[in-house]
């Protein structure tokens, strides 16, 4: 990923254009792909059961003990974003399956505004409308999506965009550094980019 040099402190003012988030359709020069606008797993009908994260607890997420009424007594056949671990004696979640899930922050509200607001402003620049294919995701939906534990996505300060919307890519990741995105990961099979308000740190390739 050879590019011009990039600075390590940012160089842009911020100034904001919205006082509170707006309609997806509402941005100038943002689209949303669904998984962005709906969570694909609070709104199917699945029977997915993953093993219960250790920032969980019962006060804020409906978990049971494994072998609980109503848990399948299969565990280590049930689906989930990463089928290869093992189940047994873990606590597991249910997502779906006429049971609760923690669907009170979406993909789109869940990310926040000065993030939308800075990518909306950097397309506009750029004469682009990028596509955000990746938002907010609450804990279960990043265990689902094989998600990093430490995920800016989980603090709605990470976006998943479409590389070819972005354009010139390169001029793009400059861009968003320069607001202090210190997060960049390069996706070229899965055409995408990944650009987060974390410290900057080694980019990475995916």
């Amino acid at each position: 990923m050879s590019s011009p040099y990039l600075g390590t402190t940012p160089s842009r003012i911020y100034v904001p254009e919205y006082s509170s988030l707006p309609k997806s359709s509402e941005w100038s020069n943002l689209t949303f792909s669904q998984s962005v606008l709906i969570d694909k797993y609070a709104t199917s009908s699945n029977t997915y059961c993953v093993p219960a994260l250790p920032e969980m607890n019962s006060s804020s997420w409906p978990y049971v003990i494994g072998g609980s009424p109503g848990a399948p007594t299969n565990l280590s056949g049930a689906k989930g974003g990463r089928g290869s671990e093992p189940y047994k004696d873990k606590q597991v979640i249910y997502v779906g399956n006429g049971r609760p899930y923690p669907h009170s922050i979406y993909p789109y509200s869940g990310i926040k505004l000065k993030v939308l607001d800075i990518a909306n402003q950097i397309a506009r620049r750029m004469g682009r409308r990028f596509h955000i294919t990746s938002g907010h995701r609450n804990d279960i939906y990043n265990w689902l999506e094989a998600g990093s534990k430490t995920s800016y996505h989980k603090r709605g300060d990470a976006l998943d965009i479409n590389r070819g919307s972005l354009g010139d890519w390169q001029r793009a990741r400059a861009e968003f550094r320069a607001y202090g995105f210190g997060g960049f990961g390069y996706y070229e099979e899965k055409n995408f980019c990944h650009f987060d308000m974390g410290p900057v740190r080694k980019e990475w390739s995916g």
